[in-house]
């Protein structure tokens, strides 16, 4: 959306909200190939791979989630993004975690935190289930022309994210 700017020049607005993905953003790693990793230590859960997979890869991030719970606080958190969002929320921006991470990951991400205003995650476990239908405000912050999504236009370490 374009706007004057105070010099008399037409500029682009802020956006209103921020949505930042999870794997290889916020975190410079994928969590469900770390949980992965993590489980398959334990040859007990090797037995129960080949049925959550055919139930779906929602199934698959919610057992892996569950069974090979990741400490949060350890995570590799791209800490140059994570000050910029502190900053752009302080300034009075919406910011909201956007991922197919499941949620029991993500909302726990978030608590550990303490960023976001809204997660948005995997919370299907089932083929059947697996068309999330989106929450009223991911869907106006998806089609609003004042937000903006995680994209190639800010370098914040190894993330890109387009932010403003």
């Amino acid at each position: 959306m374009l706007i004057p700017t105070p010099g008399g020049g037409i500029g682009q607005r802020p956006p209103d909200t921020i949505c930042v993905d999870l794997d290889g953003t916020l975190v410079r790693t994928d969590t469900l190939v770390e949980g992965l990793l993590r489980l398959l230590h334990d040859p007990r859960n090797w037995a129960g791979l080949p049925g959550w997979l055919l139930r779906g890869r929602a199934a698959l991030k919610r057992q892996v989630t569950a069974r090979a719970a990741l400490d949060v606080t350890l995570l590799p958190y791209e800490h140059t993004l994570v000050d910029y969002l502190r900053a752009q929320r302080a300034c009075g921006r919406r910011l909201v975690l956007a991922t197919a991470a499941d949620r029991h990951l993500a909302d726990g991400i978030n608590a550990h935190l303490r960023l976001f205003d809204e997660v948005i995650a995997s919370a299907t476990t089932s083929r059947a289930a697996r068309k999330q239908t989106r929450s009223p405000s991911a869907s106006a912050a998806a089609s609003s022309p004042t937000s903006a999504t995680v994209g190639p236009t800010c370098r914040f370490g190894g993330a890109r994210a387009a932010l403003c």
